[in-house]
């Protein structure tokens, strides 16, 4: 019994007229090829299954059709060269099709022969890991680049080129190997740990790395974690020893030494495998060298052929990149949508995107990753808090026209440099990693895992993790008030009073009764009372660090929801008693005389007033002061403010009677300095 197979794409040969003969069908006896003929003009004229390899037959079908349709066939001989050259075609066709089979079979075979090692990721990723040029390359078998090692393999040993379909089959079938019969190991892209170590690929063609640990940092063949490259890596210069990471200052355009703190204890956070990572934010006017100073920074971390990117067009392009590389970075950013605010939040504290994979109907294609983020923009565009509570925001300067640098020689100088500074980056990683295990923080800030890593490499950074926390709770605060000023109709909530309580409609109702109906009419403005609440869940931490906290319960027999604003007693975000404005700024009154020297202080304590901005819901502060401490630092030479914030014990802050509901004195604990900030 004959088995047809059907031509995807049926085989005509024109015999003049308008009439056609159609091979549509074939299959194969012990005769030879047959075919299922059929002759056309405008219409169907006949259907024959015809021997096509028999001559004889080939003959007498050109004859029959000649007969019985003169009009269409007037030449017998033209029918009969029309069907030996369907032969010819057909048969071509079936050998190509068992060269493409044995071609498969070859490429498949290769692979196995040149030792590649066939694995999976625990998303069921097939990899294979192949040898080149004495070094081993780990590679996607869905890659461009397994694709042209196979076929460099096939046309080393047939001289031949594979066929697109061989080779296309030859991959399902190494895919499948390595999903059902392959080990299982994780991949990574750039930065990987094993065993207390950390693995920063170099991406170079001899596929090194840098392997770092407590005791330094050295650059390794063969490392023994598996990383995974894109089209777009490029390659880490080989960091060299000795180098300084004020080298780097330079190059980049940061205003103060706090900036300088926090960029450079971001830049030694994204050298580390495992996050959270905050999302540093670039801002200032044209001409601040935003885009420079973060392309820079890429090139120390993850450089590739676009170091900044534009805003993406949806989550899937976002997790695609983050997929692809380490460090996502965007340029020029005029606004942050709300779905790319909540997925810079994922991807700062490490969240995932699912979504359909192609050409599938159940297939789920799942995106997941924690990566380091920088975004520049003029204006300040992260607005929503969940998003300011994971950035770093810094403001840079404009540059005066006397002070600017032509790009190229910028660069020309970076490059020179960067294997020195890369060496010192890697130095303040080690550092970390050996400090980290007896690093404490009494109270944990937000992005803990940040703070306490930046504390642990603060001493070879040059500086004390006590400086790195100042810096880093004046930024806090300004995040808050970032978050804080982007609300238009907060300065009408302000003015009810506290204690206050009731349902979000009704506070939504005295915050409209006092703004007005024009002011109701922005765009912003909450609609309902469901959307001031939903508002005030996400303001929270910045309300209750300015002071006021917000509280949500259920009351009575129905369960009403009900919102309580009241006075709090002392900021709960900043690391430690201290606030930030209490350590940066210098006092405004007191009893601190100028010329206080080691032999002042009779008594336990000095009091100091200094101004709360912003205020805590409440005009001033108190802190206390070390007696014994204070005049040894001015011995030292410490200059006074920077004494008084050194030598404090803890803080005492007064609320104003207006914002207090009754006023009094609200006292916060007076815990020591040491203990409150925690060493290394």
């Amino acid at each position: 019994m004959r088995t047809w197979k059907k031509l995807q794409i049926p085989q005509q040969q024109d015999i003049g007229n308008g009439t056609a003969v159609t091979a549509t069908h074939q299959t194969k006896d012990e005769r030879g090829m047959v075919a299922r003929c059929e002759l056309w003009n405008k219409q169907l004229l006949d259907t024959t299954v015809l021997h096509l390899d028999d001559e004889q037959e080939r003959n007498s079908y050109g004859a029959r059709m000649a007969a019985s349709h003169p009009s269409e066939v007037p030449d017998a001989q033209q029918m009969i060269t029309a069907v030996l050259h369907l032969s010819s075609v057909l048969s071509a066709e079936e050998q190509g099709e068992s060269e493409t089979e044995s071609q498969a079979s070859r490429l498949v075979r290769l692979a196995c022969e040149e030792g590649a090692e066939l694995w999976r990721t625990d998303d069921n990723r097939a990899f294979a890991t192949i040898s080149v040029d004495n070094h081993r390359e780990h590679r996607n078998i869905r890659s461009k680049a397994l694709r042209q090692w196979l076929s460099l393999r096939f046309h080393a040993e047939t001289g031949r080129v594979p066929g697109s379909q061989a080779l296309q089959d030859a991959l399902i079938v190494l895919e499948g190997r390595a999903a059902f019969e392959g080990s299982e190991y994780a991949v990574s892209v750039r930065l990987a740990e094993q065993g207390g170590t950390i693995y920063l690929d170099l991406c170079n063609t001899d596929w090194q790395a840098v392997a770092i640990d407590a005791q330094g940092w050295r650059i390794v063949d063969d490392p023994p974690v598996r990383f995974q490259r894109s089209s777009s890596a490029q390659a880490l210069p080989n960091p060299v020893p000795g180098g300084d990471v004020e080298e780097l200052r330079q190059f980049v355009n940061v205003a103060t030494d706090d900036d300088w703190r926090l960029l450079l204890s971001w830049l030694v956070a994204a050298l580390r495998p495992v996050g959270p990572y905050p999302a540093l934010a670039l801002y200032g006017e044209q001409g601040s060298a935003k885009s420079s100073t973060a392309r820079l920074l890429a090139a120390l971390v993850d450089p590739r052929v676009a170091l900044l990117r534009s805003e993406p067009h949806g989550q899937r392009d976002l997790m695609i990149a983050a997929t692809n590389g380490w460090l996502v970075a965007f340029d020029n950013l005029s606004k942050i949508p709300d779905w790319l605010s909540d997925a810079l939040c994922r991807l700062a504290t490490g969240g995932g995107f699912s979504t359909r994979e192609l050409y599938t109907n159940d297939e789920e294609a799942i995106f997941d990753a924690q990566r380091p983020v920088i975004f520049t923009a003029i204006e300040e565009v992260a607005v929503r808090g969940d998003l300011l509570d994971r950035c770093l925001p810094l403001t840079l300067a404009p540059i005066p026209e006397g002070c600017r640098r032509p790009e190229s020689e910028l660069w020309r100088s970076f490059e020179e440099a960067r294997p020195r500074i890369l060496g010192a980056l890697l130095d303040a990683v080690s550092a970390a990693l050996a400090n980290l295990p007896r690093t404490r923080l009494d109270r944990l800030p937000r992005m803990a895992d940040f703070a306490v890593w930046s504390c642990a490499a603060a001493p070879a950074l040059g500086w004390s993790q006590r400086a790195f926390l100042d810096a880093y709770a004046m930024n806090r605060e300004t995040a808050h008030a970032s978050a804080l000023d982007a609300v238009s109709w907060l300065p009408h909530l302000d003015t009810l009073g506290c204690p206050w309580q009731g349902t979000a409609t009704e506070l939504l109702g005295k915050i409209n009764e006092q703004a007005g109906e024009t002011a109701v009419r922005q765009k912003g403005w909450p609609s309902n009372g469901r959307a001031l609440a939903g508002a005030l869940r996400r303001l929270a931490p910045h309300l209750r660090a300015r002071g006021l906290n917000v509280l949500f319960t259920r009351e009575g027999h129905g369960k009403r929801r009900i919102i309580h604003l009241e006075n709090a007693a002392a900021p709960s975000s900043a690391p430690s008693a201290p606030s930030a404005a209490s350590i940066t700024r210098p006092p405004t009154e007191g009893t601190i005389p100028d010329d206080a020297d080691a032999t002042d202080g009779a008594d336990a304590k000095i009091a100091v007033s200094l101004s709360c901005d912003p205020p805590l819901r409440g005009p001033t502060a108190r802190v206390s002061v070390d007696s014994a401490l204070y005049p040894r630092l001015i011995a030292e030479g410490v200059p006074q403010p920077e004494a008084v914030a050194r030598a404090q014990i803890g803080v005492a802050r007064i609320a104003s009677s207006d914002n207090s509901g009754g006023g009094g004195r609200q006292n916060a604990d007076m815990d020591s300095d040491e203990d409150e900030w925690g060493e290394v």
